[in-house]
């Protein structure tokens, strides 16, 4: 059973204190709704929902990645990692070219992102991830609004979920 009961603090900074908590719930919650779907569900998608939920996966993580990438290492993606996102960038979804892979591909990627990204923002405080740079948005909103489109993404997984089960998808 999943457990979102957080005793201490994780940063010991109050505002990422509650990031990297809501970080951890809603990444636990989009691996609880797809923990168990095998890779022909992961596959899964019908004229209705072009995306499959492997393809979401991914794009989550990709954006995620993204962030890592730009915000935190302030470096652009190597050739491989190219390689490994395109098929996950917002133009190439609909061409379902992600497919073939079992949940703990994504999973694992998932996890590597998400747990680099928390190791940088452990060397980082409140007063870093709530600046505004020149009038764009603070890292705090940027963080919070892949968040968002996270938790977005869960709807369209239970969505998808209900075509599978009333398709007998296996």
């Amino acid at each position: 059973m999943l457990s979102y009961n957080v005793k201490e603090p994780i940063h010991y900074s109050p505002v990422f204190d509650v990031l990297i908590y809501n970080m951890i719930q809603i990444r636990l919650n989009t691996f609880f709704l797809v923990g168990r779907l095998s890779t022909s569900q992961l596959d899964y998608s019908n004229e209705y929902y072009t995306n499959s939920i492997g393809s979401l996966l991914l794009h989550i993580n990709f954006l995620q990645f993204e962030f890592l990438i730009t915000h935190l290492e302030k470096r652009f993606m190597t050739n491989e990692e190219i390689v490994r996102y395109t098929p996950a960038f917002q133009e190439n979804l609909v061409k379902k070219m992600i497919k073939n892979h079992p949940i703990n591909y994504y999973t694992g990627l998932m996890l590597e992102t998400r747990d680099l990204i928390i190791k940088h923002f452990m060397k980082k405080d409140d007063d870093w991830l709530l600046n505004d740079k020149k009038g764009k948005d603070n890292i705090y909103s940027i963080y919070r609004h892949l968040l968002d489109d996270e938790l977005s993404h869960q709807g369209q997984i239970k969505l998808i979920k209900k075509q599978i089960i009333k398709r007998k998808v296996q």
